[in-house]
């Protein structure tokens, strides 16, 4: 299964006054799926499992992590089941965490993509991206259904303490998903 994704990106940048979040449309035929992302995030294409991923700006210039989400896309065995790709989710995240103190609640049911869909929330502790030795306590939110052999993943990550701040954007990007 693809890994939880809770590096984002180091920079200088500074947040804005708020305002109306703008979204953009993020397409990958050869994949067969589309989201919405803030337009105001980074977008970095991958390989291997997770596809792109989108980081927040720093919201100071002292941030040390940017909030972000990742997409995967897992080519399965023919017939592989939502209920067995979530025992091997989570039977993996169990057995190998993305940090120390990881701690997951879930599954839970859902939709995702307009498929029936699984959805895990997690805490976790993981590097500053912009200080030697220490940590952040991250919150997230890791989201997967399956259409013809195909697992479609979402990770999301924020620091605890900003995690709810962003609900609304993680429940924009993931009734965006087709």
């Amino acid at each position: 299964a693809p890994p939880l994704i809770t590096s984002g990106r180091t920079g200088q940048e500074t947040q804005e006054e708020p305002q109306q979040q703008q979204y953009s449309l993020y397409e990958r035929p050869q994949y067969n799926f589309s989201i919405e992302y803030p337009s105001d995030w980074q977008g970095e294409e991958r390989r291997a499992g997770v596809v792109a991923t989108f980081s927040s700006r720093f919201e100071a210039a002292f941030d040390p992590f940017a909030a972000n989400f990742a997409i995967g896309v897992e080519n399965l065995t023919a017939g592989n089941s939502l209920d067995n790709y979530t025992r091997s989710v989570v039977a993996l995240l169990q057995s190998q965490p993305p940090g120390p103190d990881f701690n997951l609640t879930g599954p839970m049911p859902t939709i995702f993509g307009g498929l029936p869909a699984q959805r895990i929330g997690f805490t976790v502790t993981a590097p500053n991206e912009r200080g030697l030795g220490s940590e952040s306590r991250l919150e997230g939110v890791q989201i997967w259904t399956i259409d013809n052999d195909t697992a479609y993943v979402l990770s999301f990550a924020a620091e605890q303490n900003k995690f709810s701040s962003y609900l609304p954007v993680i429940e924009h990007i993931i009734d965006t998903f087709r």
